[in-house]
């Protein structure tokens, strides 16, 4: 886990979890452009969706919230 690299509370520990917030937030908040054909269109969206979750669900894992007993979103 990336959090325990850091002392707990830290600037240092804020700074990266911010950083890893914030490119998260900037590809989820872009999905693909349409390419005009609506079956690579679909594939792009369902790759797209996917990678999305799994950087979400790396950020909860690499920074756990305080009231989340373990438990990933």
């Amino acid at each position: 886990m990336i959090a325990d690299s850091f002392p707990k509370g830290s600037a240092a520990e804020q700074a990266a979890m911010n950083a890893e917030h914030k490119s998260a937030k900037a590809f989820c908040d872009n999905p693909p452009p349409p390419t005009g054909d609506k079956y690579t269109d679909l594939l792009n969206t369902i790759n797209y969706h996917k990678q999305c979750a799994d950087m979400k669900e790396q950020w909860d894992k690499n920074w756990p919230h305080p009231n989340s007993r373990g438990k990933t979103c």
